[in-house]
């Protein structure tokens, strides 16, 4: 549909949602890209906003406050952007 491909698929809109409590000191946006990757393969032609969405997640790990839970934003936002 044409909110899908302007604002990512169902998993990425829901981590966008989340993006206030979402954590990347142990490494958690790794499997989010690896589900993300098998949503993709399954369905894939639900997935063509994605990757405008993962970019603007990478902007907003780049943009927010840090806390200790928070130390692999740096990493996330990479692993985001080269997803994209």
């Amino acid at each position: 549909s044409g909110s899908e491909e302007a604002h990512g698929c169902a998993f990425l809109q829901a981590i966008c949602s989340q993006m206030a409590n979402y954590t990347t000191t142990q490494g958690e946006y790794l499997e989010s890209i690896f589900v993300h990757r098998e949503l993709y393969n399954a369905v894939p032609q639900s997935h063509k906003g994605c990757s405008a969405r993962y970019r603007e997640l990478a902007q907003c790990l780049e943009t927010r406050v840090w806390r200790c839970d928070r130390e692999g934003d740096a990493e996330a936002a990479s692993a985001f952007r080269y997803e994209a």
